[in-house]
């Protein structure tokens, strides 16, 4: 590779590291091209950009980025999946792609500023997505809030029925 590719390469890796909200690396030593076809094939589904990178012009990336890697990150061969949307995405397609292929494993992850271990990255995977979250939370706070209704109609409906108890005494 010419001088001037690896500056352009490095320039485009600095970008999307500094625009990804969370980024999953991954050792794919030993996978076949079938696998490593659905597993572009899952990511590209979930908006997810899974990159084969070179170490050097990784670190290169970084440092122009910003971000100083921990060292085991960048050792053998390296993939990164950039995520861009939600933080548990990239790590989730990452781990479910790796319960059925033996030569794919998790490194680590950058989320925010923070550097997470292989465990780290597992647990993140383990995280629900958004929308179940946020269905989860509406389903808590509604609960209550029907109870309340409840408790609130029911000297309501006492009172009804006594009414149409007396009235009903009344009338006959």
């Amino acid at each position: 590779m010419v001088q001037e590719e690896k500056i352009e390469i490095a320039s485009r890796l600095a970008e999307q590291i500094r625009q990804a909200k969370v980024m999953v690396f991954a050792d794919y030593r030993g996978m076949t091209v079938k696998e490593a076809t659905e597993l572009r094939a899952r990511c590209r589904q979930s908006n997810v950009r899974f990159q084969v990178v070179k170490n050097r012009l990784a670190k290169r990336g970084f440092g122009e980025a910003g971000v100083a890697p921990p060292e085991e990150i960048l050792r053998g061969p390296t993939a990164i999946a950039f995520g861009w949307e939600e933080p548990t995405t990239p790590a989730r397609v990452l781990a479910e792609f790796a319960k059925d292929c033996e030569h794919l494993a998790i490194k680590g992850g950058f989320l925010g500023e923070r550097w997470l271990d292989t465990a780290s990255v597992e647990q993140l995977a383990k995280i629900p997505p958004r929308e179940i979250l946020l269905s989860r939370l509406v389903g808590s706070l509604h609960s209550p809030l029907r109870r309340l209704a409840w408790v609130l109609r029911a000297p309501t409906v006492q009172l009804a029925t006594t009414l149409k108890a007396v009235a009903a005494q009344r009338a006959s």
